[in-house]
Order: structure tokens, then C-alpha cells, then sequence
């Protein structure tokens, strides 16, 4: 079934995806998990070659999707071409994590 909803639901999605997938490194490192929906923050968390590799993402598509993009108006909404490259960059985010955590 498709529906059709707006794209920023999406973005909120990829959001929420990348930013518990960095908590999930924490956890498994044994560090404490601040409770901030800051990726930036969470990437400084990260420790071994996983952070090298984050370090490049650009973290700065998925933050306003954090709270922002769950009610409209607060930000504009996004193309559909624009929903998939945040949802290309968390997807970036759960790949270099799940290869970390193997």
C-alpha cells in the first residue's frame, strides 16, 4: 500500500534511525548516552575507526529533522529528492555503525 504522506516524515524518520544507531555505539562502548538528539554531540562520543568514518557525513542534513520536522510550519517542507539524500545520509550512519559493531 503507498500512502501519502509528506516527505518530512520521512526526513523525521532518517532522523531518529541515524541518531539511535550513534546510541547504540555508545551503549556497546559502555559509554553513558547523553539525552540530546544532537548528532554532532553523539559523533564526539564515538570512539575508533567508526568516528573517523562518521566524521565526514554531513550530520548538519539530518539535525533539523531532529524535533523540528515533526510539526509543520516549523520548517519548510522538502522535495522528494531532498528526503532521499537525508535518508541517504543516515543510511550512511547505519552502515559505518553496523560494520563497527560486528
Amino acid at each position: 500500500m503507498i500512502l501519502d504522506l509528506p516527505p518530512r516524515l520521512a526526513c523525521f524518520h532518517a532522523q531518529q534511525a541515524a541518531e539511535k544507531a550513534l546510541k547504540a555505539t555508545l551503549v556497546t562502548a559502555g559509554t553513558p548516552v547523553p539525552r540530546t538528539h544532537d548528532l554532532v554531540a553523539l559523533v564526539a562520543l564515538v570512539t575508533g575507526t567508526a568516528r573517523s568514518l562518521l566524521e565526514p557525513v554531513d550530520l548538519a542534513l539530518l539535525d533539523p529533522w531532529a524535533v523540528d520536522g515533526r510539526y509543520p510550519g516549523d520548517i519548510p517542507d522538502v522535495t522528494i529528492g531532498e528526503a532521499h539524500l537525508v535518508i541517504d545520509t543516515a543510511e550512511q550512519i547505519v552502515t559505518i555503525v553496523r560494520s563497527a559493531l560486528r
